[in-house]
């Protein structure tokens, strides 16, 4: 067992100038207003730069750096980040090298007014050196309320001057999501033409986590506007949004490239007057398109990338009803870590158990060093900490439960006798289990000890085992599977009673995937088939697409693929799970990871297999390779088999519509001539047209019987009542009878 401690570093480094970082933070703080100051400090992803934004009486920002080679602090000149404008400062960006080995990022430094100054460390040359000056936006009056960084994208919120028409209401919307594409080479920072992805939308804060970005609702704006419920999902790359809701684990509104705000919610605006959500107290991205939310009513999720809302941990009550209170968290491998005023939390995310409390004398800032991202760091006007691990002392001997409990037995056994012994005689532990005079504690001490040496032999034990073909199986009852099995609760995982805290179930469904993917990964797909064959309600008897899920009905591959790490490294193991599960919506998540790796032998195979099971899904997989198909020539060696997959309400038509709305943009220095062209061919789809063609023009078989059949239908034979035809029958085999005897007789008298 162990314990999580906070620890102070103490070998941060030399910093410029050999400032203390005590002194630095005094010196900042009296800039700064007390309600925001955690929340214009930045870190750089190395940990060695400190920037603190400062806003008022005088904007401006301010810079604390760490330097690796003390001995150059003493003997050279230093050359501090010193701003050339006195416009506000929205934010600060890092943008990655565009190839790893050229060194350290890019600080990205972005004014209100959209400028953007680049700046460069370098310790060789003694501090920061500006690069380079532009401009994003196009306008010289717009201003930029928000920006961040989302793969080779900048992306910001930008708010356009309003229009001398324009009243109360349009003013709220009178912003516009913008992006560009960056990149970072030796000789500076190269930007592309913006692109306005969203117009028309209210002031959004800008948050990107992997190569997704949320957009969330700016709390400054009026609060009484129904569109501050929702928050959005985007994807730069495919310019496609969603529409969330902190009260609900469902999409309000699935993918869409709508580019107009109005019309983006317009079919969500009934189901806005319907819901109440909790406001977003802070938030914290995972860098895997999944989003840390703290909400007002002390709960902590995580919205995942497919649009569920999971929830983790529950603040105790009144926690947050502090005014100005600063909240800071962040998820380290398996920890989260939470900041709540003086308060650090550290949960387990894998059940949601309060591992530790500590109390904090300053308010802290967590953030994650890339140098060590398992570690949860912390930042406070005390310096710098970090959370460590200490083994606890292993239990003794006498600390063993059975011993302690016999124990327990005789001490109560003596409380019990003495208060009723007329004798004067002290009665103790030794005297009781020595004589024969009480045989009651003796007897419930060996009954005692007997049940704790069977429950130790006879152990909530699966015995998996492996039949060689990749197969599981185990042999426990049924009735240990249903524990197992029992869906997530989404209740508080503690209460308060009397003062102290009362911890829930853990989902034991969870903790064996864990267990399994920590020792046996191989095994995670084969235990979760044999998960879902021991619960009876395999995911083969739903085939519908539009099951509403709720954590109680969460299915089993769900609940497994949420032990994977969510930096894709086990993406594998993923694509596994996904169509162990044999669920349309998850095959086809499946199918797009292995399009996406370019993994075409397992994408045919994977078609060829489920295409079988339900047209729905037959005529999904076919539109999907054939949209790839028309994108690029990877899919040539499996075309035949494509072909033999094509549904039987496809056409001509619908066939050319999918095709030519897929094309790829066309290269305009590409050759007509060229030899090896990456576009579809009409030669290449001709098989599989003229196979359509066949199938539309030739008469359908399932009236072929009544086609062929006589235009006049057969005379109707003569009919008889039922009983007469009996009668007539009857008598037609008495005649028989009689005839033939006759003809016997006749013969023997011959």
């Amino acid at each position: 067992m162990t314990r999580l401690s906070l620890e102070q570093v103490t070998d941060f480094g030399d910093f410029t100038k050999g400032k203390d970082l005590k002194e630095f933070f005094k010196q900042a703080y009296s800039n700064i207003s007390s309600q925001n100051c955690l929340s214009d400090v930045r870190l750089s992803p190395d940990g060695r730069h400190i920037h603190v934004i400062v806003r008022e009486p005088k904007s401006g920002l301010m810079t604390y750096d760490k330097y690796q080679r003390p001995h150059l602090i003493q003997c050279q000149k230093h050359n501090d980040l010193v701003l050339s404008g006195n416009v506000p400062v929205v934010d600060v960006i890092y943008v990655p090298q565009s190839k790893p080995e050229d060194g350290a990022s890019v600080l990205g430094v972005i004014f209100e007014n959209g400028r953007v100054e680049f700046w460069k460390f370098l310790e060789c040359r003694s501090g920061w050196h500006l690069l380079q000056t532009v401009d994003l936006c196009n306008s010289p009056r717009a201003k930029v309320s928000s920006v961040c960084m989302g793969q080779n994208f900048i992306i910001w919120c930008e708010e356009r001057p309003p229009s001398e028409n324009s009243n109360s209401v349009c003013s709220n919307f009178r912003f516009c999501i913008c992006k560009k594409t960056i990149e970072v080479h030796e000789g500076g920072v190269s930007l592309g033409n913006v692109k306005i992805a969203l117009h028309n939308n209210p002031r959004y804060t800008t948050v990107s986590s992997g190569d997704l970005v949320y957009l969330l609702p700016d709390m400054r704006e009026n609060s009484s506007m129904g569109v501050l419920k929702v928050f959005l999902a985007w994807s730069p790359e495919h310019d496609t949004f969603k529409v969330h809701s902190a009260c609900s684990c469902t999409i309000m509104k699935s993918s869409s490239k709508e580019s107009d705000f109005k019309r983006l919610v317009a079919d969500c605006i009934g189901l806005l007057s319907t819901i109440n959500p909790s406001d977003i107290c802070g938030f914290s991205p995972t860098g895997c398109g999944d989003l840390l939310l703290l909400l007002s009513t002390g709960w902590v999720c995580i919205i995942k990338r497919d649009g569920s809302l999971h929830h983790i941990y529950k603040l105790p009550d009144n926690c947050l009803s502090a005014s100005g209170t600063q909240n800071s968290l962040k998820i380290y491998n398996e920890i989260l870590a939470l900041t709540i005023g003086k308060t650090l939390f550290l949960i387990d995310t894998k059940c949601g158990l309060e591992l530790e409390r500590i109390s904090l004398k300053t308010e802290g800032l967590l953030f994650i060093n890339t140098l060590d991202s398992h570690s949860p760091q912390m930042l406070s006007e005390t310096g710098l900490f970090v959370v460590t691990q200490k083994p606890k002392p292993s239990p003794t001997l006498s600390e063993d439960s059975s011993a302690l409990l016999v124990e327990a037995v005789f001490e109560e056994a003596c409380k019990y006798y003495q208060q009723r012994s007329l004798s004067s005689t002290q009665l103790t532990v030794e005297k009781l289990k020595k004589g024969g005079m009480f045989q009651a504690p003796i007897s419930l001490a060996a009954i005692l000890r007997d049940y704790l040496s069977n429950q130790k032999i006879k152990t909530a034990v699966l015995h998996l085992r492996s039949n060689g073909e990749g197969l599981l199986s185990s042999k426990v009852p049924v009735e240990l599977w249903k524990i197992i099995l029992s869906p997530v609760q989404p209740t508080a995982n503690f209460a308060h009673c009397n003062g102290q805290q009362k911890h829930t179930t853990v989902p034991v469904f969870e903790l064996l995937c864990q267990s399994i993917f920590k020792f046996q990964p191989s095994w995670l797909p084969r235990f979760l088939e044999l998960a879902q064959q021991q619960s009876g309600g395999s995911s083969k008897s739903s085939w519908g697409y539009s099951m509403k899920e709720s954590s109680e009905s969460l299915p089993l591959y769900k609940r497994a693929l949420t032990v994977l790490p969510c930096k894709g490294t086990y993406q594998h193991l993923e694509v596994e799970l996904l169509l162990c599960s044999e669920r349309p919506k998850a095959i086809m998540q499946a199918l797009r990871i292995l399009i996406k790796q370019s993994q075409w032998e397992q994408v045919a195979q994977v078609a060829e297999r489920f295409c079988r099971q339900s047209p729905l899904l037959n005529k999904e997989i076919f539109i999907a390779l054939l949209c790839e198909v028309s994108q690029h020539r990877d899919l040539d060696p499996y075309l035949d088999l494509l072909w033999t997959l094509c549904p039987e309400d496809m056409t001509v038509t619908s066939i050319l519509n999918i095709v030519l709305k897929n094309l790829p943009d066309s290269v305009q220095n590409s050759d007509p001539f060229e030899a090896h062209g990456r576009q579809v061919t009409i030669g290449l789809l001709k098989p599989l047209l003229r196979k359509v063609l066949q199938r539309e023009t030739k008469p359908s078989q399932r009236y072929a019987d009544i086609l062929q059949s006589p235009t006049v239908p057969p005379l109707t034979p003569p009919r008889q009542p039922k009983g007469l035809f009996r009668y007539s029958e009857q008598q037609e085999t008495k005649q028989s009878t009689s005839s033939g005897s006759q003809v016997t007789s006749q013969a023997k008298l011959l």
